[in-house]
């Protein structure tokens, strides 16, 4: 039995933005309106996913920023500021406006470059981030954040933006008191496959394609997977945790028997040390298994903890084994 929870916690860890000036000039206002310009900072909020592990390290950290700014009636770019490593940290993160015209503000964390700017908010929506391997975070997890309809109206006001983890973090934990009591199964592997290597930013993402999908994703093993053969009580271990930018590919087909097939969706695989007295066995075992919110789905969003824990039976070959999901929000 596979017992499956999702926990969104919030709470809020305020930041402060820093910036280089490399802006776009403003020129698009709206009629009627004053043209008179003002400057207008930035400062950031993160929604939290939980519990912090070793890796990526600091999930709240942020290296580099991008904002971008959008005209909100014409929909065009109106700004970007990019800040990077060296400066993030040493001056405040602002950007000249024009005042009583209102605009849309996206901003990119820990992306570690300056990319080419969206020339519209239709554009920003089909931005993509890429991951050149699965466990690419080391200047810090990618966040991104939007708010829309800012008006402008004196210097110096503040704009709060909320930014979200485009990962996933997934708690893997195994329950081992259905086993008969000559089994022994001890992890030597945890890994995650079908993992996406490109997420969109500002919009519901999924791969692009077949190639757009790590089929070894992130893994644990040796003294980072023994966690898992660690008792936390009744039977279960401690919990061991892997990362992947989000996946929202909906159901998967009723018939994954084709690993090659199965590879496309996002699963949890299980490396383990299998001895037991029956018939003398002794043995590498290996258990694979989908993941996603509920029996069949497939989907694993950003900024969220879940929780997976893997329940063997009896002598724990048992292939018809059945698993249950349950999820809280």
């Amino acid at each position: 039995m596979i017992i499956f929870s999702k926990v969104v916690l919030l709470p809020m860890l305020y930041l402060f933005a820093v910036s280089c000036t490399d802006r776009l000039s403003t020129n698009i206002g709206q009629v009627g309106q004053q043209t008179e310009k003002c400057t207008v900072g930035v400062r950031l909020q993160q929604e939290g996913i939980g519990v912090k592990s070793k890796d990526p390290g600091d999930e709240n950290k942020i290296s580099d920023i991008n904002l971008f700014v959008y005209n909100s009636v014409s929909g065009f770019l109106e700004a970007h500021v990019y800040i990077d490593s060296r400066n993030y940290g040493k001056v405040p993160l602002t950007v000249d406006l024009l005042k009583n015209v209102r605009y849309d503000f996206a901003v990119c964390a820990n992306f570690g470059f300056k990319p080419k700017a969206p020339e519209s908010l239709e554009a920003l929506k089909e931005m993509r981030f890429y991951l050149t391997y699965p466990d690419e975070y080391g200047t810090g997890i990618p966040m991104s954040g939007m708010v829309r309809d800012i008006i402008p109206k004196d210097d110096g006001m503040s704009v709060n933006m909320t930014v979200t983890r485009l990962m996933a973090k997934i708690g893997i934990a195994i329950d081992r008191s259905k086993l008969n009591s000559d089994v022994r199964m001890n992890v030597s592997r945890l890994s995650i496959g079908g993992c996406p290597k490109s997420a969109k930013p500002f919009a519901d993402s999924k791969p692009a394609g077949r190639n757009d999908i790590f089929e070894n994703g992130f893994f644990k093993d040796g003294r980072a997977a023994d966690f898992l053969n660690i008792e936390a009580g009744e039977g279960k271990s401690q919990e061991v945790y892997v990362y992947m930018l989000e996946s929202l590919g909906g159901d998967r087909p009723s018939n994954l028997d084709n690993p090659a097939a199965a590879a496309i969706y996002p699963y949890i695989e299980l490396k383990m040390d299998y001895v037991g007295t029956e018939n003398n066995t002794a043995k590498w075992l290996v258990y694979r298994f989908c993941i996603g919110e509920k029996k069949g789905n497939s989907d694993i969003r950003r900024n969220t903890t879940y929780h997976f824990t893997v329940t063997p039976h009896g002598n724990g070959l048992d292939k018809q084994a059945t698993w249950m999901v349950e999820f809280t929000n």
